[in-house]
């Protein structure tokens, strides 16, 4: 059997780039035009491990980037900052059990000032003194 070269070369700026973009191992041997075995390969060459090792350590990076990118973003969009307060912050659109009606009222009041200073914001301008009513 033949060995064919790749289409592209195999570059490690582009490797990684791929990988932090969270392509899976057939989309990267694709974009490179090679086999799975010869990309292994190349890992341990290039990288001294192989190639599940190498994806999925500059995917890592790549996973930080993107959370970066979120929390910029939930500064001025409430809905991914819902979002991200459920993901890792465990919050509920349930009510803890137990809570009472003011508790529930002081509690969806608090959300709306803070959706209302992410929607809104002003230099400066901090969460103690929307809760307080400070301009």
């Amino acid at each position: 059997m033949t060995r064919k070269e790749p289409r592209r070369p195999l570059e490690e700026e582009s490797f990684e780039l791929l990988c932090a973009r969270q392509c899976p191992e057939e989309e990267i041997c694709g974009y490179f035009g090679v086999e799975a075995e010869d990309l292994d390969k190349w890992c341990s060459r290039t990288y001294g491990r192989n190639l599940e090792e190498c994806i999925a350590m500059f995917a890592a990076d790549g996973k930080c980037s993107l959370r970066g990118f979120q929390l910029k973003l939930a500064e001025s969009n409430a809905s991914m900052a819902t979002w991200l307060g459920k993901q890792y912050l465990k919050q509920t659109d349930r009510p803890a059990a137990g809570l009472s009606a003011a508790g529930i009222r002081a509690a969806n009041e608090q959300l709306m000032q803070l959706a209302d200073l992410i929607n809104h914001p002003q230099p400066g301008r901090t969460l103690a003194e929307v809760e307080g009513g400070v301009e």
